[in-house]
This record gives structure tokens, C-alpha cells and sequence, in this order.
């Protein structure tokens, strides 16, 4: 197969540090020399015809590491002595002209081309040279770039040169570049990257390394113009945070103050209705007493009348009656009249005798009924008591049978001893029953007593009273009042809680709440206090003076903020304790937080420690609203007691009912002695009877008898006359009437007073008056209420509650707007959003505003401005590195197509595998994420928490930080793989596989640097486009320049790499220093013999590389003179 290697044929160094030569190149070139005798530089030169300056990397072989050394293009121009005067370079020209250009002649010989530099430096001093870029389609000669005289061309002498042998000047040195490139069929950014690298010849530990930096270019991905989007995201996503929290917080006042305009529009509305009910109310009261009056006076009216005719028919009776018995006493009647009042006693008597004896026959019966009851709900009361199931209990009921059966079964003459025994068998029973009652008794008291500390905890409420203060009652006591104010107050009184939610905080926290505020007297109060003897633990004295002396401003969402008060020493002392201390929701808030904090349960931090000062004991009782709390905690508690108490009522009520139920039915009396006594008398009455009715019989007249008769008719009359007279005439003279004028006069003096303070109210109330919240009110209350004193009591209530909410809510509104324009400080400069102005539309104006313009512009903008870098992120830099990360694979199998056949005894292969580590995997998924991405869709549409969490990350640190170690990592697509090189033996495969990276501590240094060199050989073939099938035809460059080369090799194996490049059709142009030339020598086409020869001429040193030209056997036969 015929050549296609453009070779390097002839090198011009004009004025090139000590050089001022054209040497003719044949073949594979060894620049031979010992060191600092000037090699490196006709190794620069090279690079910098090829890649220009600001790609070189001059002398990188002088270090052994590839980098760098101090020379630069000013110092070869000018020759830098490497002598310093003051710490200025000295140069062996003040100035001059450099030229330095490569020839290169085309396989089959029918072109040539000269590319290269005319540089100009003015004077030492000069830091920009004038440069020409030049290429001439033929030969030049020395004498082309140098006159006759002995000096270099003049720039324009030069120029016309070019001109005529119809080259080309370039405007620049990038034009330069790339038609060089053009013209000598070479893959440019490759041989920018590999050329520097691959000249000095230096390798690293680790054959992955020495991939990533030599064998695969360096991709360079611009993340300017996403970190320039994704910052205008930013900052429109904090304007937008702005914005949100600037309409948190006037939804926030905006509402708290409709709130209070609420709040104040149904407090008046109630403090009107009031009004008006209590009109009603006093209204219907003096009606109902004029209505009552009214009947009243009829009723009098009537029993006046009746009153007049009952005396007058009384006296007429009482007058017939006298002249009656009169009359009767004429004809003989007085002895009959004692007669019939003997035999009525008589008659008397013998009645209630024989009640008595029935009465005793009765009562064994009814005590026999009596005990089988009590017998009855006795075992039914102890059988549902556990403490009534016990043997004594079952001895009572049966000793209770028993006597039951015995009265039931007895003979009068044996009642007495009968009835004893069911006596004591009853009251044994009920020592039983009184026993099973006992723990519900005991149980009862407890919870009497608890009820009773409750309801003096709520009556004490009523005044304000928390609990004992014996302090705050003697200083209201001893020291004068202000108005109506009493001199002394809490710090509870005096505070009121803004947010419900913080109030366990608050009253956990607030140990110093019980703390006296006196503002006025306060030597006095100091005096009484220090003189007090009382126990007043929890009680202690605010100094107004130090307190307005603190002027702490509290910190924004401190516990301070939560706390509302008019009084400037409670604002004070408030701000001192809590300004400071921050609000938190979690326990990982609470430790992040810098410094004292607390949640809403109280749990806080101070200082070094977390505490709680005290579990919170559910008995509110700062503020109004605190009270009210604390009163209705008291009073569900008071209510459960009372229910427990009705739970535990009907047992006690059942027990005391069986007592009083054997009381009542004298089943604990033990005899009837008395009654039985009495009984015997009844038949000497019933004699005694009988002989008065014989002797009546006896002086008894039909007239008598008829008088008798009339008379007794009569005196019935005159008795029921009489009392009817008493009857009317009492309450002719109840006084009721009197009584009913007295309150109807106090009713006309409500009504007047009800009137007055009704129009009092429509005065001051009835302009401003919400019409139709007073008739929606109205309708509940009246729904709810029947009666106009009850629903003004009721309404009355509720305008207290809704009136003790307004100064904290406007406390509350206050608190806001100036927590509004420390955070946004731009409403400062608007009057209106002065939080001591009154209070104006500006606040619901912005709000609207904001929320119909402002948020809806902003928030799509930062839509756009999010898809914009997303998009940016996708297209430029993910898709980039992407393809980037496909090529690796392609690269490495090219790379693998030009090294498959063996160099020397070895086969070398390069292998490429994922990057396992989990960073890598992460960035892989970035990329994924990426791909799947349609246009104008968000990266984290489809991504799942983790990936989006990687994608945010990897994000954050291409934007923040993209020099950092995570934006490197990910933009370095040759970090996404790990590389080894494989050597292998063909003709002894029993020595198997050998990794370079695992077993690179076991091979020699040869056997280190060779696969390096033939990873640069495979490489110079892939940017001289030598693995590309359609150009096979086409020539390209094949120059490997390697300064330093072999340096760790053995004789053989740099005979065999040197024999490689014939065989790839490269050219090698490689600088050695003593100790490898012979190996090299036999290989090589010419040698490059150089040395450097110092002078000084009149007190300037001189620097004269001289280059000798020798073909092999010349330099084979000299070899020995070199040494």
C-alpha cells in the first residue's frame, strides 16, 4: 500500500533562540544532543508552527512531568541567557525578526508547502510582537528569510516574497490554524490537545488517568448562559418569595383588620340591640304591672262588695241567733243545752277510743306491709352493691325474714316481743345498707368539696382573682387609686395573647406574670413591699423606670410579637423577656436556630440548654380572652364534678330513703303500750254516753228540740259568716296593691332610663349602624331568646366579649403593619404604610394589585425564566456532554482498530467501563432525566424523588459553584468511564491478560512507558483521520514529534517503537539525550546532531545552537565520537 503520510521535508529557524538554519528532513528524524544543548527547542518550534503559542506548552519535557517550563515564545526569539539583571531578563538581541516555518511535501512529491511565522519583536520591551501567518505553496531557502548582508528579511520585503510565489498572509493566527488544518488533512482540536501533551512524553501511575488527560480531548461546555438564566430565575423567584410574602402579610393585616371592623361592627350592633331590648324589656315590664294593676283593683272592687254584704248579713244572723237562744231560755231550755254538750264530749271521746283500738290492729298490719317493702328494696339495694353481698349482709336480711314471719303469725298477748324483734332486725339491716353506701358516700364528699374550691375559683373570676395575691391586695389596699384604676395591677391583666395557637407557650414561658406593675407611687409600693410579712411566692414588683429604659426592639417572630398590650412598662417588660426568643414549629427548627427558641408547647432552648420550665396546668389566665378560658375550663370541670355528684346521688338517695322509709313507718318503734292503755277506757265512755242520752230523752220537748235545732243551724251560719268576713278582710288589707304601685313606679323609672340610654344609643350609634347585620342578629336573637330580658342579658354578654377582643386584635393589626414594612422597608417610603398612620384603602389596594398584577406577571415569568435554563441545561449542556460520553466508546474501538496489530511481542488493547461510583450514577440519571425531556417540558416532570434530588444538586453546583469538585466532575465526560489498557501475548498466551492500572507496580519502566507511547501513536492515526474508510485515498499529516522520547525503555523496545511508526506510515521526529542513541539510530532515517556553543562577544553573551545533519550509517559510524 502506497504512502499517505505528508511528511515534514525541511525546518526553518531563523533567529529561533541559537539558531539560524534550514534543515532538510528524510523520514523518521532523531534529534540527537546531550542536554540543554538546544534539542527542545527545534521540538518547540514544531509546536508552535503546528498549534500556534497559546496552545504550547514549550520545554515540557524538561521536568519529566509534561508541564510547562519558563520558556515562552519572547524567550526564543530574542534568546533568553537565562540571566537576570534587578530581576530583569537578559536577552542575547535587544530585537530582531524571527522566522520559523515547517515544509511538507506530499506523498507522491507533486506538492509542497511551506507553513510558518514571521515575528518581530521591537525591542526587549516589547510584550506584543508584529506577527505574519504565512503559507507558500513551494520550497523556501534560507536566503529567502535572510539578506545577502547577514540579516533577517524586513516584514515587507518578506511579504511581497509571499505574494510573488503566490502564498498566502493570513489575517490572524485562528485563520492560520484552520486552513493549516484544511490543508494537511488533520483533525484540529485533536492535535491542539494531544500535540503539547504527547511531546513531552511523560505518563502517569495510573493508565486511566493518562486516557483522560492524553488519549480524549477535553470537552469544553459553557454553563455562562445558564448560570446567567438560571440567576435571572433566581433573582425573579426571591422577587417572587418577596412578593408572596409581602401578600401573606397584608392578607394577614387586611384580614386581622376586617377582623376588628367586624369585631366592631357586631359590637355595636350588640351594644344597640342591647339598648333597644332593654327599651322592650322595660316596656313590656311597665305594661304587665299596668295590666295586673288593673285586675288587681277589679278583683278589690269585688271583694269589697262581697265583704260589705257578708258583715251585714253576719250582724243580721248574729242578731236572730241571740234572740233565739233567748227565747229558748224562756221555755225552759238551759238544763237541755248542758245535756247536749255533756253527751257531744262524751261522744267525742268514745271516737277517738275506738280509733285507737282499730288503730292498733291497723298498725300490725300496716307494719307488717311497711317491713315486707323495706325488706323488699333492702335486699335489692345490697344485692347491687358489691360492698351489700358480704355474709353480714345476708345475716341481716335473713334475721329480717324471721321477724317479719314472727309479727305476721302473733297473738296480742305476744305483740310486744314481736314487734322489738323487728325493730332491731331493721336496724340491722340498715347498718348494712349504710355500710355498702360508704365508699359512694366518701366518694361524694370529695367531689362536693372539689366542686365547692371550683365554684369559689369562679366567683373569685368574677373580680379578676387568679389565685391569692396577698401582696397586689395590700398595695391596692394602702396606696391611692388612679381614677377608677386600681393603683396596682398584674402583668397579666395588663396583657392580652394575639395568636391562640402560642398561648401554652406563652403561659408556660411567662413565669413573671404575676409580676406588679405600679406606675404611679412606685418608692411607696418598694417601701410596702420590703415591709411586707405576707407569703406572696409568685408575686414580685416591676421598676417602671429600668423597664422604659430597656427599649429592646423585639425580634421578628419572637414569643414578644404573640403578646399584645397598650401599657408602655408591660410593653417593655414584655419585649425584655421574650424579644429575643424565637418562634419555632419542629424540633429540628428549635436546633438550628442560633438562638434561644420555643415551640407552642412550650419546649425551649436558652442558652446551652432545652427545657421546660413546667408542664402547662391547662388554667389560662393572661389577658381577657385568658380569663374567659380559664373560666370556662373551671366551669367544664365544675360541671363534670356536678355530673359525677348525679351519678352518685340516687345510691346515697336510695340508702336514705330506706331509712327514712322505716322511719315513717315506725318499723324502728319496739311497742303500742300507750295506745292499748287507752283503748280499755272505751267502755265506761259508752256507758256514760247512754245515761246522758236517757236523761236528755227524758226532758226533751218537740219545741225544745225544734229550737235546738234552729239554734245549732244558726250557729253554723254565723261560724261560715265570720269566717268569710276574716277571709275578705285580710286580704282587703294584704297591702298587695301598695306593693304593686311601688313597682310599678320603679318600672316607670327603667322604662325612662331604658329610653334615655335607647336614644342615647341611636345618637351615637345610628349613623354608622350596620343595618343589615342588625337585622341578621336580631333574627337569631330573637330566635334564640323569647323574652326581651333574657335576650338583652344575653346580648349583653356578648358585646362584653367582642369589646375585650378589639384592643388585642388592634394590637394585633399594629404588630402586623409594622412587621409589613420591616420586612418589605420599600413601603417605607409610601406615608400610607406608616403603621402610626390611621389606618387606610392603600393596604387592600396593593393587595388586590398584587394579586390581579403583580403575582400573575411575576409568577410567569419565572416560569419562563425556570424553562428557559431548563432548557438552556438540557440543550447545551447535557445533550453536549451526552454525545460526548457516546463518542468514548467509539473513540476507544477506533483507537483499538489501529493498535490490532501486536508491536514487538505484545498486542495492546484499551478497555473502557462505567464509572461504578454512585456519584456518577447519579449524574448518569441527571443526563437520563435530561434526555427524556420533551422540548418546553420540565426537566422534573418525570423524575422520581431521588433523581430529582441528584438533578437539583448537580444544578446547584454548575450555578453556585463551577469550578468546585461535583460541577467538574459532572462536566468532565471522561470521567464517566474508567480506562485500562490490556497487554497481551500472542505468541505466548500462557502469560495471559495483563491489566496496566492493577498491575502496573509489577512491569518495568519500559513496560510502563510503552503502552503510553502506543496510545500516542493510535492517536496522532485518529487525528490524522488515518482511521476513516471514505479517506483512505486522501494524504494527511503523520508527524509525531516526542521530545525526550523512551527515556524508560530498553534497547528493544525502542526499536520496536520506533519501527511501529513506519509501520502506522508515521513520521517521528524524536529528541534523545545520550545512553539510547544506538537503539534509535538503526531505525531512524537522519540524525539531528546538535550541540550549543556559549561566547561572550563585547560583555553580551551569545548563544549559537549548531545542528549537524547525519544520514544513518553516518550516525552509526560516529556514534562512538559522540560519547
Amino acid at each position: 500500500m502506497s504512502s499517505r503520510c505528508i511528511k515534514l521535508t525541511r525546518i526553518h529557524a531563523i533567529q529561533w533562540f541559537g539558531y539560524c538554519d534550514t534543515f532538510d528532513i528524510q523520514g523518521n528524524l532523531l534529534v540527537a544532543g546531550r542536554t540543554g544543548a538546544g534539542k527542545s527547542v527545534l521540538m518547540d518550534l514544531i509546536q508552535l508552527v503546528l498549534i500556534g503559542d497559546k496552545r504550547a506548552r514549550y520545554n515540557a519535557a524538561s521536568d519529566g512531568r509534561g508541564q510547562a517550563s519558563g520558556r515562552d515564545k519572547k524567550s526564543y526569539c530574542l534568546c533568553d541567557v537565562q540571566e537576570d539583571i534587578n530581576g530583569v531578563p537578559q536577552y542575547a538581541r535587544d530585537g530582531g525578526t524571527t522566522y520559523v516555518a515547517l515544509e511538507f511535501t506530499w506523498p507522491d512529491g507533486s506538492r509542497i508547502e511551506t507553513w510558518g511565522m514571521r515575528i518581530e519583536y521591537a525591542n526587549a520591551e516589547t510584550q506584543n510582537p508584529d506577527e505574519d501567518f504565512f503559507m507558500v505553496p513551494d520550497r523556501l531557502e534560507r536566503s529567502d528569510f535572510i539578506t545577502p548582508e547577514g540579516y533577517t528579511l524586513e516584514a515587507d520585503r518578506f511579504r511581497r516574497l509571499v505574494r510573488q510565489r503566490e502564498g498566502e498572509l493570513f489575517r490572524n493566527i485562528s485563520d492560520y490554524r484552520k486552513q493549516l488544518a484544511d490543508h494537511l488533512n488533520f483533525h484540529r482540536e485533536t492535535i491542539d490537545f494531544l500535540m503539547p501533551s504527547a511531546m513531552s512524553f511523560a505518563f502517569l501511575p495510573r493508565f486511566d488517568e493518562f486516557c483522560r488527560r492524553y488519549i480524549l480531548q477535553a470537552e469544553e461546555i459553557k454553563i455562562e448562559p445558564i448560570q446567567q438564566s438560571y440567576q435571572n430565575y433566581l433573582r425573579i423567584s426571591e422577587e417572587l418569595d418577596r412578593l408572596r410574602d409581602k401578600t401573606e402579610r397584608l392578607e394577614k393585616t387586611v384580614n386581622t383588620r376586617k377582623e376588628w371592623e367586624n369585631t366592631r361592627t357586631d359590637a355595636d350592633v350588640l351594644r344597640f340591640l342591647e339598648a333597644e331590648y332593654r327599651k322592650e324589656a322595660a316596656e313590656a315590664e311597665h305594661a304587665e304591672l299596668l295590666t295586673r294593676l288593673q285586675a288587681l283593683d277589679t278583683r278589690l272592687n269585688e271583694e269589697k262588695a262581697a265583704y260589705d254584704e257578708v258583715v251585714s248579713t253576719l250582724e243580721k244572723k248574729r242578731d236572730m241567733l241571740e234572740s233565739l237562744k233567748n227565747l229558748f231560755r224562756d221555755e225552759g231550755g238551759a238544763a237541755m243545752l248542758e245535756l247536749q254538750n255533756a253527751i257531744k264530749k262524751v261522744v267525742q271521746q268514745i271516737n277517738q277510743l275506738r280509733a285507737v283500738g282499730e288503730a292498733v290492729a291497723a298498725e300490725q298490719a300496716r307494719r307488717l306491709k311497711g317491713a315486707a317493702e323495706f325488706q323488699r328494696q333492702a335486699t335489692e339495694f345490697l344485692d347491687s352493691h358489691a360492698g351489700g353481698q358480704g355474709k353480714a349482709a345476708r345475716a341481716a336480711l335473713n334475721a329480717l325474714a324471721e321477724a317479719i314471719a314472727e309479727v305476721r303469725n302473733v297473738r296480742p298477748e305476744t305483740l310486744r316481743p314481736a314487734l322489738r324483734s323487728l325493730a332491731n332486725a331493721v336496724k340491722a339491716t340498715l347498718a348494712e345498707v349504710q355500710t355498702a353506701a360508704k365508699p359512694d358516700g366518701e366518694q361524694y364528699a370529695t367531689i362536693r368539696r372539689e366542686l365547692e374550691t371550683l365554684q369559689e375559683q369562679l366567683r373569685n373570676l368574677e373580680s379578676n382573682r387568679v389565685m391569692h395575691s396577698p401582696l397586689l391586695d395590700e398595695l391596692n389596699r394602702r396606696l391611692p387609686k388612679k381614677g377608677k384604676e386600681p393603683a396596682a395591677m398584674q402583668l397579666r391583666e395588663l396583657c392580652e395573647v394575639i395568636d391562640e395557637e402560642w398561648r401554652p407557650a406563652i403561659e408556660v414561658a411567662f413565669s413573671r406574670k404575676f409580676a406588679i406593675v405600679v406606675t404611679h407611687h412606685y418608692e411607696k409600693a418598694l417601701a410596702i413591699y420590703k415591709e411586707f410579712k405576707g407569703d406572696s411566692e409568685r408575686e414580685s414588683l416591676v421598676d417602671p423606670d429600668r423597664a422604659l429604659k430597656s427599649q429592646r426592639k423585639p425580634l421578628p417572630n419572637s414569643l414578644a410579637t404573640k403578646i399584645a398590650t397598650d401599657h408602655p412598662v408591660a410593653r417593655a417588660v414584655v419585649d425584655e423577656l421574650f424579644g429575643s426568643l424565637i418562634c419555632v414549629e419542629t424540633i429540628e427548627e428549635l436546633r438550628k436556630c442560633p438562638g434561644d427558641a420555643i415551640m407552642k408547647d412550650g419546649f425551649r432552648t436558652r442558652g446551652l440548654f432545652a427545657e421546660r420550665p413546667r408542664q402547662r396546668d391547662q388554667r389560662p389566665c393572661i389577658g381577657t380572652r385568658g380569663i374567659e378560658r380559664l373560666k370556662a375550663h373551671l366551669t367544664a370541670q365544675a360541671e363534670e364534678c356536678s355530673a359525677a355528684l348525679k351519678q352518685l346521688e340516687p345510691t346515697l338517695n336510695r340508702a336514705s330513703q330506706l331509712e327514712q322509709f322505716a322511719l315513717q313507718n315506725q318499723l324502728l318503734r319496739d311497742d303500742l303500750d300507750a295506745d292499748i292503755a287507752r283503748a280499755s277506757q272505751l267502755q265506761e265512755l259508752e256507758a256514760e254516753r247512754d245515761r246522758l242520752i236517757a236523761r236528755n230523752s227524758a226532758a226533751a220537748t218537740p219545741e225544745l228540740e225544734e229550737r235546738i235545732r234552729m239554734i245549732t243551724e244558726l250557729e253554723n251560719e254565723v261560724r261560715t259568716l265570720d269566717q268569710q268576713r276574716l277571709e275578705l278582710h285580710g286580704k282587703l288589707q294584704s297591702g298587695e296593691r301598695t306593693a304593686l304601685l311601688r313597682r310599678i313606679e320603679a318600672a316607670e323609672e327603667q322604662k325612662a332610663l331604658a329610653e334615655q340610654q335607647y336614644q342615647n344609643t341611636v345618637s351615637l350609634l345610628g349613623g354608622t349602624l350596620n343595618l343589615k347585620r342588625r337585622e341578621e342578629l336580631h333574627a337569631e336573637y330573637t330566635r334564640l331568646y323569647s323574652v326581651p330580658s333574657v335576650r338583652a342579658s344575653q346580648v349583653a354578654q356578648a358585646h362584653v366579649e367582642l369589646t375585650s377582643r378589639l384592643p388585642g386584635l388592634d394590637q394585633q393589626v399594629r404588630l402586623l403593619r409594622q412587621s409589613l414594612v420591616d420586612q418589605h422597608p420599600d413601603l417605607r417610603a409610601e406615608p400610607d404604610f406608616d403603621p402610626d398612620t390611621e389606618w387606610n384603602k392603600s393596604y387592600q389596594v396593593l393587595l388586590d394589585r398584587i394579586r390581579v398584577e403583580d403575582m400573575p406577571a411575576r409568577q410567569q415569568a419565572a416560569k419562563e425564566e425556570e424553562q428557559r435554563w431548563q432548557d438552556l441545561f438540557r440543550t447545551t449542556v447535557a445533550a453536549r456532554l451526552s454525545q460526548a460520553i457516546r463518542e468514548v466508546k467509539s473513540t476507544i474501538n477506533l483507537l483499538n482498530l489501529q493498535l490490532k496489530k501486536p508491536i514487538g511481542d505484545s498486542l495492546y488493547r484499551i478497555t473502557a467501563v462505567e464509572n461504578p461510583s454512585q456519584e456518577f450514577q447519579e449524574y448518569r440519571k441527571v443526563l437520563e432525566a435530561c434526555a427524556i425531556t420533551a422540548d418546553g417540558e420540565s426537566i422534573f416532570t418525570k423524575l422520581s424523588a431521588d433523581t430529582r434530588e441528584a438533578v437539583e444538586r448537580v444544578f446547584k453546583a454548575l450555578v453556585n459553584d463551577p469550578n468546585g469538585k461535583v460541577s467538574q466532575a459532572f462536566l468532565d465526560y471522561r470521567s464517566y468511564y474508567r480506562y485500562d489498557m490490556e497487554v497481551s501475548h500472542p505468541k505466548r498466551p500462557e502469560l495471559g491478560v495483563k491489566s496496566l492500572n492493577r498491575h502496573a507496580d509489577k512491569f518495568s519502566g519500559g513496560e510502563k512507558q510503552t503502552p503510553f507511547y502506543i496510545c500516542i501513536l493510535a492517536c496522532y492515526l485518529r487525528a490524522y483521520k488515518r482511521h476513516l474508510p471514505e479517506r483512505y485515498t486522501a494524504p494527511s499529516l503523520g508527524l509525531v514529534p516526542i521530545d525526550e522520547a523512551f527515556s524508560k525503555m530498553s534497547g528493544e523496545r525502542i526499536t520496536d517503537a520506533i519501527r511501529a511508526l513506519r509501520d502506522v506510515d508515521l513520521q517521528g521526529i524524536l529528541s534523545m539525550s545520550s545512553g539510547n542513541w544506538p537503539y534509535a539510530i538503526g531505525e531512524c532515517d537522519q540524525v539531528l546532531a546538535i550541540h550549543q556553543r556559549d561566547e561572550f562577544v563585547n560583555n553580551r553573551k551569545v548563544i549559537r545552537n549548531i545542528g549537524a545533519l547525519l544520514t544513518r550509517e553516518q550516525a552509526l559510524e560516529r556514534t562512538k565520537e559522540w560519547d
